[in-house]
Parts: structure tokens; sequence; C-alpha cells
């Protein structure tokens, strides 16, 4: 039966199911990395996002992303990162 979900809980749901999305170049991307990069850790507001994992995902790639960067990550993305994300990225 119906489930009344809070905001929060749908934003969980994206991290894990969402599969489909539009960049900010307004191309259609099935890329899961981008996904969790930008539509949930940067475009919702923090309140929201899972932190932890938003962390633990931005350690893991952020090096792999500098090193062989997918299409989308460009100034543009970097720019708009949250800082509190930036922060914890820029201690590694």
């Amino acid at each position: 039966f119906h489930k009344a979900w809070t905001f929060k809980d749908y934003v969980a749901d994206c991290w894990n199911d969402c599969v489909y999305d539009y960049d900010h170049h307004h191309r259609i991307t099935t890329d899961q990395d981008y996904i969790r990069a930008c539509r949930i850790s940067c475009l919702i507001s923090r309140h929201y996002v899972p932190e932890e994992k938003v962390f633990a995902f931005y350690k893991e790639h952020w090096k792999g992303w500098c090193k062989d960067p997918p299409d989308w990550f460009d100034d543009e993305f970097k720019a708009m990162v949250p800082e509190y994300v930036m922060e914890v990225v820029e201690v590694e």
C-alpha cells in the first residue's frame, strides 16, 4: 500500500535507484557516477543528502576523475560541488 515518503527518503532512493538524468549540459545520461556526484550531491540541499555516502563516494572517485576525467567532469561541474564536500575531498 502507499507509504508517505519524506524528501530525505526520496533522495536516498535516488542514490540507489536513479538510472538516468540530464547532466549540467542538458544531455541525457545514464552514468551512475554523474547522477550521484551532481544530481544528488550538488543540486539538493545538504539537509536531505546522505552525507556519509556522499563523502565516501567523492573520496573514492575524485582522484580518478582528475586523472581520467569523464566528459561531465569539467570546470562548470567542479564549480557546482558544494564547499562542504570539497573540504572533505581536499583533506585527502
